[in-house]
């Protein structure tokens, strides 16, 4: 896990509105959302070098979720967001388990699936990306 502000944060930050927000044209403050400063911030980096990053929040209900989740484009098919994924859902399970959700772009459905994640629901469009998603989830 890495410290919110760290150096890493930052490099995730930037991959993450690189690759999420900039070709839509918002500005950087859209990844500011209430979920940030309470999230558990994983980074997989090789030789000082960000290859991905993923988010970790417990919500109230004490269900999990997923989100932010990216892969440097240099990494991507290298199984770099597998390890992040994997990474995660061990975190939830050394802190006492439960269901985890993700909201995952409906082209990404697969990688989750063979993760053991399954549609919740319908697609629906990101009120701010415009991108369609799905809410997939896993566990009891």
């Amino acid at each position: 896990m890495i410290d919110l502000g760290g150096t890493l944060w930052k490099q995730a930050r930037e991959l993450r509105y690189q690759l999420f927000f900039a070709d839509h044209g918002l500005p950087e403050s859209v990844m500011d959302d209430e979920r940030e400063a309470s999230a558990w911030h994983l980074a997989a980096v090789r030789d000082g070098d960000l290859l991905g990053y993923g988010r970790l929040n417990q919500l109230p209900d004490g269900s999990w979720l997923i989100s932010q989740m990216v892969v440097a484009p240099a990494c991507q098919g290298q199984g770099v967001g597998r390890l992040i994924l994997r990474e995660l859902i061990d975190a939830t399970v050394r802190a006492g388990g439960g269901v985890i959700r993700l909201n995952a772009r409906c082209h990404a459905t697969a990688f989750y699936r063979n993760e053991g994640f399954l549609p919740v629901g319908e697609p629906f469009v990101s009120a701010i990306t415009g991108v369609e998603h799905v809410e997939m989830a896993r566990g009891s």
